[in-house]
């Protein structure tokens, strides 16, 4: 078994599912950038949630990578899950509300 694989096993469902997920995150940042830009704001919350979620992915597969005794690296790659995953339900949160103030606007 290849080490990644040996990895990935040790991580449980979780593992391979967040794999998939950075995965899903990249593709969807290149389908971003590939497609034209009608609405800056709607645009920039996208990547802004795709980017963050990549990173809580990486941020979580590597608490795997980190050896033992090292609590700083621990706290800080737990703390940067916590914090990107705050920040991508934040900006998939303003996205509703920012079409609802859109639609507001054009009526007026």
């Amino acid at each position: 078994m290849s080490e990644a694989a040996l990895v990935l096993s040790s991580l449980g469902w979780q593992g391979p599912l967040n794999l998939v997920a950075l995965v899903a995150c990249l593709l969807g940042i290149a389908l971003l950038q590939w497609l034209p830009e009608e609405d800056g704001h709607r645009h920039t919350l996208l990547m802004m949630s795709f980017a963050c979620w990549a990173v809580y992915c990486l941020a979580w597969l590597s608490q795997s990578q980190i050896p033992e005794d090292s609590t700083y690296l621990m706290r800080l790659a737990r703390s940067t899950c916590a914090v990107c995953s705050i920040f991508t339900f934040s900006s998939l949160f303003s996205l509703p509300l920012y079409a609802i103030s859109v639609e507001f606007n054009r009526v007026d």
